[in-house]
């Protein structure tokens, strides 16, 4: 019975060492696009594989380009709401927003209604005829700095201008419907919620109005005035939703470069975050390159209410192929290692959690799942692991020392790869930079799936770079930016990989020379 003890302890133990502590109350989030809610059974799928994920919330696309998959007016017709079913449902009468709403609950998943905001028709033109705005307020439509109305190729569809009082009006009014009609729902995430670009957003109207205020506020710019749009509307979203239903969130999908977020969109959701008017942002971080994605999660550390900021990261791989697939496709070698990588970047930071974009780029040979058996073994809601990672926190670092320092290598081999820009050759084990995409790029064969860890030394064994990875049985492609555990980039030199799985005598050295990574 002791014995039996023992081991318990040691098995909790070796959890605690495999899992990141700021798994504890992490926003794990899937943006669900609006083709995949279209019957109960496809959103049955959906919360099936989300909760076998350990995932935490859905955002749910209920207004894809100003048009409903859900009841308009539901509970009464006090804020009006003309917006028509969406072609997206094909003239069924089904609710996927009461119905995701429902069975989402029933499995503990938070529910948000993602809306998109200013960009007002969808690129297909065959769907025009159908479109509320387009069919009574193309007067709405934005125009460029020439004073022309803008074209519907150039930004994904026809964009509204926000410095319309009518626009902000009549969006306010479909946001309350929706807010009052589902008492239950709970987050209205809005996307699009920005100008289209700088070159953009020159209605008449707005002109006039901006030219009228400099009359009051001689200095005040062109952009400023854009960033008073798009705030101010923000701003009075959330409080109307508030004095609709106070527990409702209000949250927005923003731009995670902020430098282009002002400047290019007039998307200022720094202000948001402290100005106390939004209750959460989800910034779209969908950098490939690891060492541009990292540069944009140094700037946000520095922001207000980082644990309302939940990462949004990039989910998906050119031509909807699979993120287990090692091969490019169009020039894309993206993977999902690299989603990983970005996991373990963002976990060590003090943010509130991860969304993946999106739900559709990860079914591809159900690619969620092998996400999750990699990253989210344990569920965040759990009191139990809450509790049991709390107490364990002192002990984790001593015992990650102990583990590592005690593994013995048995097997060794002593090929040596030199860096270079080719492809990779079918041998085991490689180490090779990419130089269009400033990454390292591992290519490893390991003989059985599981959990293993790789390491970076110098030629007297001291370790400069380590992570765990969940490799399947096989060739597998991982990625690494080249910044040791230090923070700083690794240096041309002569180093040595370690590749091995604790727990079990499996384990690879082999000399390598690595290039340093342009900064």
């Amino acid at each position: 019975m002791i014995y039996k003890h023992k081991c318990a302890v040691l098995l909790i133990l070796f959890a605690c060492i495999l899992l990141p502590t700021s798994l504890v109350a992490e926003i794990r989030s899937l943006w669900i696009l609006p083709w995949s809610i279209t019957s109960p059974q496809k959103i049955d799928d959906i919360i099936a594989d989300a909760v076998n994920a350990n995932q935490t919330e859905l955002l749910v696309e209920v207004r894809y380009r100003s048009d409903a998959l859900y009841t308009t007016n539901r509970l009464s017709s006090k804020y009006n709401n003309p917006e028509p079913k969406s072609y997206i449902l094909n003239g069924s009468s089904f609710d996927p927003l009461e119905y995701a709403i429902n069975a989402g609950h029933a499995n503990n998943l938070t529910v948000q209604a993602w809306v998109v905001v200013f960009n007002a028709t969808p690129l297909d033109s065959s769907h025009l005829s159908k479109n509320y705005i387009y069919n009574n307020h193309q007067d709405w439509i934005t125009y460029t700095k020439q004073q022309q109305r803008m074209k519907g190729s150039e930004q994904f569809g026809f964009f509204i201008d926000p410095g319309i009082p009518e626009v902000q009006n009549y969006l306010l009014s479909v946001f309350s419907d929706i807010a009052e009609g589902y008492p239950d729902l709970d987050g209205l995430h809005l996307d699009y919620i920005r100008y289209p670009s700088s070159d953009l957003g020159f209605h008449p109207t707005s002109v006039a109005r901006y030219h009228e205020q400099l009359k009051s506020t001689p200095n005040l710019t062109w952009n400023q005035w854009r960033m008073q749009m798009i705030s101010g509307f923000v701003q009075r979203v959330y409080h109307q939703v508030k004095s609709i239903n106070p527990d409702l969130m209000l949250t927005a999908a923003v731009f995670a470069n902020y430098s282009d977020a002002i400047v290019g969109y007039a998307q200022a959701w720094e202000d948001w975050l402290e100005g106390g008017y939004i209750d959460r942002v989800y910034p779209m971080a969908y950098e490939k390159k690891a060492v541009n994605f990292t540069r944009h999660i140094k700037r946000m550390e520095s922001m207000p209410r980082t644990k309302d900021i939940v990462i949004g990261l990039r989910a998906w791989k050119a031509g909807n192929a699979s993120l287990l697939s090692g091969k490019a496709i169009n020039g894309d070698y993206y993977s999902l290692s690299e989603v990983e990588e970005k996991v373990d970047i963002v976990r060590s930071k003090d943010f509130g959690g991860i969304a993946l974009f999106s739900y559709d780029g990860l079914k591809p040979d159900n690619a969620l799942q092998v996400l999750a058996q990699r990253v989210y073994q344990t569920n965040p809601n759990d009191a139990g692991f809450t509790q049991i990672m709390e107490d364990m926190k002192p002990l984790v670092h001593t015992v990650q020392t102990n583990v590592v320092t005690t593994v013995e290598t048995t097997i060794e081999t002593t090929r040596k790869q030199e860096v270079s820009k080719q492809e990779p050759a079918s041998t085991p084990t490689e180490f090779l930079l990419d130089t269009d995409d400033n990454n390292y790029r591992l290519t490893i064969s390991v003989p059985t799936e599981g959990r293993w860890k790789w390491e970076i030394l110098n030629p007297d064994n001291s370790i400069l770079y380590q992570r765990y990875r969940y490799y399947l049985s096989g060739k597998n492609v991982d990625f690494w930016n080249g910044i040791m555990d230090n923070g700083s980039l690794v240096p041309t030199g002569e180093y040595v990989i370690h590749i091995f799985r604790e727990g079990d005598n499996l384990s690879q050295r082999f000399p390598v020379k690595l290039f340093g990574i342009p900064q």
